[in-house]
């Protein structure tokens, strides 16, 4: 589970991060709340930061997703191509790549 969520709604990171997901996708292109950083970091739970919005990020995650299941190289390059341009992808790998 990831949750996607508008930058300055810490109301709602600090309770989906009681739900302990897998991601939380930060929309809108600034920074959130250090309340936000502090818990997920606490949680290790990985933060991605979008430039869009939430419908334009949500929409192009839907698209990746579309009709099959999450499974192969084929739909990872497929992923990263809808992502291209979103920030989403740098913002991934250097979480993914950053030491824990």
């Amino acid at each position: 589970m990831t949750v996607v969520a508008r930058f300055d709604r810490t109301d709602m990171h600090l309770a989906a991060l009681r739900a302990n997901p897998n991601a939380l996708i930060l929309t809108g292109g600034r920074q959130p709340s250090g309340y936000t950083l502090d818990a997920a970091s606490a949680s290790g739970i990985p933060v991605v930061l979008s430039r869009t919005d939430t419908e334009n990020t949500v929409i192009a995650l839907e698209r990746v997703f579309e009709g099959t299941r999450f499974r192969g190289e084929r739909k990872l390059e497929r992923m990263g191509e809808l992502l291209e341009g979103t920030g989403l992808v740098d913002a991934v790998l250097a979480a993914v790549s950053a030491p824990a």
